[in-house]
């Protein structure tokens, strides 16, 4: 297994990063295989979107109706007023990942004669991974 790390920051604010050509760039000549992307940070996350044409500027507002950054809203307190907001987006990853992994996974042959299905595949992924802690709750 071969890892590497690719620092992104973003500052303060919500910001949408393409990495595409990065990880390209890492997997090339490398065959076949897996890429796995990790966040290792309570407020940051990984999501696949089509990129360009305003949906970077759609998933902040979306963000942003779902999630206002009162800071009267939110028990997680310390750092900038609102920041509270990042670090429930991991839950709310949690609750709409199967709607929005589900239909992107290919299963093997055997998986499909055993009788599995890629909604199910999604849960137990979900439910192995625990939500990022604070340290500060």
């Amino acid at each position: 297994m071969e890892t590497t790390t690719l620092q992104v920051e973003t500052g303060a604010r919500f910001a949408v990063v393409d990495l595409t050509d990065d990880v390209a760039r890492w997997v090339r000549d490398r065959g076949d295989g897996l890429c796995h992307l990790l966040a290792l940070h309570a407020t940051a996350g990984l999501g696949l979107m089509e990129t360009g044409s305003g949906s970077e500027r759609d998933a902040q507002t979306i963000v942003d109706r779902l999630m206002p950054q009162d800071d009267g809203l939110y028990r997680h307190r310390h750092g900038r007023p609102g920041h509270g907001r990042d670090h429930v987006l991991p839950d709310d990853v949690q609750d709409v990942g199967v709607a929005v992994l589900a239909h992107r996974l290919v299963l093997s042959t055997d998986a499909h004669v055993r009788g599995r299905d890629s909604r199910d595949v999604v849960r137990e992924i979900i439910a192995k991974v625990a939500v990022p802690a604070t340290g500060d709750d």
